[in-house]
């Protein structure tokens, strides 16, 4: 059993930590523990590395760094007050369970309760700018690596996976962050399951709603083929969040099922500029939009719950070849919107809109300046309008919408 005694302690094979609270603060760049090894078990017992500086934003340093490890399991170890609370770099086949990385470093917020400060927006896109941000946990340049069962709010950022493939994280709890639960940047193949990352949220207030980009969930710039799967993001800034810089690369081929964003004070479900992602299952109530999806491309929304959101159930602004099937979609004041706002930007066409039950929106389905829509076997009943069909739109087959009636 070890006690650490210092700034920099390194740990190179298997290890237990003598449980206690171990004060030390942190400096940028530099970790209280550094580890280096390769198939060691190394276990905190519940010990706490405590950082120094009471104000959030003052936070330096890491409190535990795994650095090209192999093979590694860390458990169990509580790690408070640092810039980011375990870093893992180049690692592979690490596990990471049962840690509380909270209440590590947070950027300095200036709006008040009555006015907005537009200092207080998070950066998604810029690397060099949101790699600024603090975190409880970060992997980066990881492979098959896991977090399970672990911990991280009251902090801006939860967790992040910045160029990591094959990772899973599961039964997590990244609640209650400024900036998001869990943000993936550049990586693809990984499976995010049973989390919870609520209120995951910032910039609102009952004069103003802004939501920071804050999210639950975030995953932008090439993140292909993730799976995110059965977890919570209610009352965040955006429940869900996928989007690209299409200077970059877009993030393609993700499935999101069965889980819950529900009362987003903007979207429950974002996707944004990206195709061939799928949305199965999932619950998108209560909030301003349950899908918002601009510029989305060959997408699937089959089998969603989308009930009681201020604006459109789903709304889809320029896009392509997207399948709707089979959602409960109801008390929205659209069900579906699906519309092309400028003229000089990609056209909205070529839907298919199959076996959803509309119940009870102000329209059932609005259509504006689309084009080359089929609709088959959906039922309305209760709204104020069932097919709303205003300008711009031409070759509709939208007879048999109605009702359950062939097309």
């Amino acid at each position: 059993m070890i006690r650490l005694r210092k700034l920099g302690s390194v740990i190179s094979e298997a290890a237990t930590v003598q449980p206690a609270v171990y004060r030390l603060g942190g400096k940028n760049g530099e970790a209280v523990v550094v580890i280096e090894a390769t198939g060691a078990d190394i276990d905190f017992s519940g010990a706490t590395l405590q950082g120094k500086g009471a104000k959030p934003w003052l936070r330096k340093g890491m409190g535990i760094q795994l650095r090209n490890c192999r093979r590694v399991t860390l458990r169990r170890a509580n790690v408070h007050g640092y810039f980011r609370g375990i870093l893992a770099e180049n690692c592979r086949e690490v596990t990471i369970v049962d840690c509380d990385a909270s209440a590590n470093h947070e950027k300095r917020f200036y709006s008040t309760p009555e006015k907005w400060d537009r200092r207080d927006w998070i950066d998604i896109f810029q690397h060099d700018v949101w790699t600024q941000y603090g975190s409880g946990i970060y992997l980066k340049g990881c492979r098959d690596c896991r977090v399970i069962s672990c911990r991280g709010g009251n902090q801006q950022n939860g967790l992040i996976l910045d160029g990591c493939e094959e990772c899973v994280v599961s039964g997590c709890d990244f609640s209650h962050n400024s900036g998001w639960g869990i943000r993936l940047w550049s990586s693809s193949r990984n499976r995010l399951i049973g989390n919870s990352c609520d209120w995951c949220v910032s910039g609102e207030s009952e004069h103003y709603s802004c939501g920071n980009d804050s999210a639950g969930i975030l995953l932008v710039n090439a993140c292909h083929h993730n799976v995110i799967a059965g977890n919570s993001m209610q009352h965040s800034g955006d429940g869900f969040f996928l989007t690209a810089d299409l200077a970059v690369e877009r993030s393609d081929h993700n499935l999101v099922c069965h889980n819950d964003g529900s009362y987003s004070p903007h979207n429950a479900f974002e996707s944004t500029f990206c195709t061939r992602n799928r949305f199965y299952g999932n619950r998108a109530c209560h909030s301003h939009y349950g899908f918002w999806m601009g510029f989305s491309r060959d997408n699937e929304l089959v089998g969603n719950v989308i009930e009681g959101n201020r604006a459109s159930g789903i709304a889809i602004e320029h896009g392509q070849r997207n399948r709707i099937i089979g959602n409960d979609i109801a008390g929205n004041q659209e069900g579906i919107y699906l519309f092309r706002r400028n003229a000089s930007e990609l056209p909205s066409r070529g839907y298919v809109i199959e076996g959803n039950r509309l119940q009870g929106n102000r329209a059932g389905i609005r259509l504006s300046e689309t084009t080359s829509v089929r609709g088959r076997v959906n039922e309305f009943e209760g709204n104020e309008e069932e097919v709303r069909v205003e300008e711009g739109c031409g070759r509709l087959s939208l007879a048999g919408a109605i009702n359950g009636a062939p097309t």
